[in-house]
């Protein structure tokens, strides 16, 4: 494979960046793997655009009991993400958490939502995700995504 206007370091990260049988998920297209122009390894659409899956909070909308927490995805495409969360309750404070290397521990990804809203998070590849309410009332109406 070749990358126009790449140089020899960048078309070998390219090169060794091919995974196979990749395919958008909402689509079925296929991924192909490219360089962007800070010469990061990245994944396109078959129309050219940043391939970027969206992960969406199952049976939305749900409530998440007093220091309760709710399974949100598993093998998360790692990459720079926002997450996004519509919820109300009596001083809510939710949580993204990532579970840890030990296979045990979950660890806060990004800063605590005190009330509907978005931030910016960073996941780890093939990440398994949860939403954690962390304090003693109930978080009701939740629907969250990760785009």
């Amino acid at each position: 494979m070749s990358v126009v206007g790449k140089s020899v370091k960048d078309q070998r990260a390219v090169e060794a960046y091919q995974p196979v049988g990749l395919v958008n998920t909402t689509t079925g297209a296929p991924i192909t793997p490219g360089v962007d122009s800070s010469g990061n390894a990245v994944r396109y659409n078959a129309d050219g655009t940043p391939y970027q899956p969206t992960y969406t909070l199952p049976g939305s909308p749900v409530t998440i009991a007093g220091s309760g927490n709710a399974a949100f995805a598993a093998n998360v495409t790692g990459g720079s993400y926002i997450f996004n969360a519509v919820f109300g309750g009596t001083t809510p404070s939710l949580k993204l958490q990532s579970l840890a290397a030990d296979g045990v521990t979950y660890q806060d990804v990004g800063t605590a939502l005190t009330a509907s809203g978005s931030v910016g998070v960073v996941v780890g590849q093939n990440a398994t995700l949860r939403l954690l309410n962390n304090t003693a009332n109930p978080i009701t109406g939740l629907s969250a995504n990760l785009t």
